[in-house]
């Protein structure tokens, strides 16, 4: 059975209450993938945030486009930053006695039939509904209304914001108790309450951190446009440092949430040689760790894989690709999962599942180069100059950690590079593996431009869009032709030739300009060629360099936004390996999904998977991320059609 339902009529007050909280940093309020908050703003007594009552919003048309904030939220603001201001440093998450309750939730309870509780991506609007949820199914279990308990859940996943929630629910101890148990007086802990104190903990940690920040670079400069492009990604990466808005890093994104959630998750940063103001990824949580919240299910986080991305720092970036399955087409974006299982379980699936790829990636890029004439005037380290040359250009460069000090001045043979250079890989051994990499990676729905094949199929829906807008330009006739050919190509009467010669040449010979760093590092074992052991012999240091990270990933909403595919291939693996803890004798999976969308097959995320609103077993077609810029599989699991006895109960327009 699955159920397929929105979050219940209890998220209207969760929803917001923590729309309110989130109001506190602006626009990290907002999912920085383009996901939406929540509609209603509204006070919050205790910490007194303001809404959005006073702020007027006129029309986008010509003149009119503007906004008005008053002086009022401007006060507003400024109170409640000071009052987190002097609450500073913020409390650290301490484990909880378990209540007798939550120690039941803990302990296994003998093979169960597989039941899974799915929350989708949608930032901050599906993890509140995750929690409201949570909420309202611990009401019904503790009036043993339906006869079972959060024991009875062998599967907990999500994408993005749900598996915000979920990864939460799973680690956090009291984060787990606030939302399931009951107090001595037998009353929960109002939601209210438990959304102040989250966010207050979260915005902390927002505006109070260490900074970051993404160095946006031209290798295009004196091209008009791109000259624009790239100052207009610098104004913004400029704004967001100074407002401490992580908008460009999902490690402290990520890390400023779960380290108000989960006790010993730390955010301090650990410089690295090529990359001094980076956050470390080697942080202290990894899914070895004791789970303290819901621990015999097994934890499920949706992420994609794209067919190529851009690896290395900043102008040494190199395009890297992905050797694709045999009979998977070119360009076409993979799901994967990492999975953390059951703690009783033995047989149980634990690691990254990814469908078609086996054990690891190989992967694929030119070998590294760059041009070494500025060591005529910056002599290399131990570079014997004498005479008048060494007094007026002798001056010994200094190592910045770059792949074209190490490949000039690291005594390489560059006499005989192949055509490409492969890297064999193989996924972390289960347990090894960090907490934070993958919430980040679940989380990278702006990672997207990291991948240069889904930032052209996005450049191409972008001009469709403003295809309009050319009617209105006034253009020189010697544009002419070229207007009339992007109409064609645009329009879908011609060939890719326009997205080759214009599309592709920037992309190509100008990005990522440093948005590759949008997109997460993916932890990977360099192996040799049969990948029966770890890679004895090192890469050429320039190449070391250069292919850091090996990989990256980006949020699993360019592959299933619902995370139900994955989900329920995960339930199915562990019922074939003989987990155990499941009693898979009927064949029977139950999945609760808690879904951002309506009833609508088209809209949902959810016609895919059935027999006819999906596309046939084995074939690909363009439906992953928005407007469909990721060619995927077909997510088709259900030969039954799509269900007509949807019953929603709560949407967005309830909250308004």
């Amino acid at each position: 059975m699955i159920t397929a339902t929105q979050s219940p009529a209890r998220a209207r007050r969760a929803a917001a209450t923590f729309a309110a909280l989130l109001t506190l940093v602006l626009l990290a309020a907002v999912h920085w993938s383009g996901h939406s908050a929540p509609r209603l703003m509204e006070w919050s007594k205790d910490m007194k945030i303001w809404g959005i009552k006073d702020m007027k919003i006129w029309g986008i048309n010509g003149d009119d486009d503007k906004i008005q904030l008053s002086a009022d939220t401007a006060g507003k603001y400024l109170s409640t930053y000071m009052q987190l201001h002097l609450a500073n440093p913020r409390p650290e998450p301490k484990d909880v006695p378990l209540t007798p309750r939550a120690k039941d939730a803990t302990k296994p309870r003998g093979p169960r039939r597989p039941m899974a509780l799915a929350v989708s991506g949608g930032g901050f609007r599906t993890m509140t509904a995750g929690i409201a949820y949570g909420r309202a199914l611990s009401h019904a279990f503790k009036d043993d209304t339906v006869g079972m308990d959060w024991r009875d859940f062998t599967h907990l996943s999500g994408n993005s914001g749900g598996q915000w929630f979920a990864t939460q629910f799973s680690f956090g101890g009291k984060f787990f108790q606030d939302i399931t148990q009951s107090g001595a007086d037998g009353r929960f802990r109002p939601l209210k309450d438990f959304f102040s104190e989250w966010g207050r903990t979260y915005a902390q940690g927002i505006l109070f951190g260490p900074k970051t920040t993404v160095n946006i670079y031209n290798a295009c400069r004196g091209r008009g446009m791109t000259d624009i492009f790239a100052g207009f990604l610098r104004a913004v990466s400029n704004l967001l440092r100074a407002a401490n808005l992580p908008a460009q890093d999902w490690h402290r994104f990520i890390n400023n949430m779960m380290s108000g959630v989960i006790p010993g998750w730390r955010t301090a940063p650990k410089p690295r040689p090529t990359e001094p103001n980076a956050y470390s990824r080697d942080l202290d949580i990894k899914y070895g760790a004791p789970r303290a919240g819901l621990p015999e299910a097994a934890l499920i986080q949706q992420i994609a894989i794209p067919p190529d991305t851009w690896v290395g720092k900043d102008e040494d970036a190199q395009l890297v690709r992905l050797t694709l399955p045999e009979g998977v087409p070119p360009g076409a974006t993979l799901p994967a999962v990492h999975v953390a299982k059951a703690r009783s379980s033995r047989e149980g699936f634990a690691g990254f599942f990814a469908p078609g790829l086996c054990d690891g990636l190989t992967l694929t890029k030119r070998p590294y180069t760059c041009d070494c004439s500025w060591t005529a005037r910056f002599s290399c380290p131990g570079e014997d100059r004498s005479g008048l040359m060494n007094r007026m250009f002798g001056k010994p460069a200094a190592d910045d950690g770059s792949a074209c000090f190490a490949y000039c001045c690291g005594g390489e043979d560059h006499a005989q590079e192949a055509a490409n250079r492969t890297l064999r890989t193989r996924w972390p051994r289960p347990g090894d593996a960090d907490v934070s990499e993958i919430t980040a990676m679940s989380s990278a729905a702006a990672g997207a431009a990291a991948s240069p094949t889904i930032v052209k199929a996005a450049f191409k829906s972008v001009f469709k869009d403003v295809l309009a807008v050319f009617s209105m330009l006034d253009k020189r006739a010697s544009d002419a032709p070229t207007e009339e050919e992007f109409r064609w190509w645009a329009a879908g009467k011609s060939d890719d030739a326009f997205l080759e010669k214009h599309i592709g040449e920037f992309v190509d010979e100008c990005m990522p300009l440093g948005l590759h760093h949008l997109a997460v590092d993916v932890t990977l074992n360099r192996t040799e060629a049969n990948r029966s052991r770890i890679a004895s012999s090192p890469l050429p240091p320039s190449e070391e360099r250069a292919w850091s990270p090996s990989y990256r990933g980006i949020d699993g909403v360019y592959v299933d936004n619902t995370a139900l595919a994955m989900t329920v291939a995960t339930m199915i693996t562990d019922c074939l390996a003989g987990d155990e803890t499941l009693d898979c004798a009927d064949k029977t999976l139950d999945v609760v999904l808690v879904n951002d969308g309506n009833s609508d097959p088209a809209a949902n995320g959810l016609g895919s998977f059935f027999s006819d609103t999906g596309t046939p077993v084995g074939t690909y077609h363009h439906s992953g991320g928005p407007k469909g810029l990721a060619l995927v599989p077909s997510q088709m699991i259900f030969a039954e059609p799509y269900p007509k006895n949807v019953t929603n109960y709560f949407t967005p327009s309830a909250i308004a």
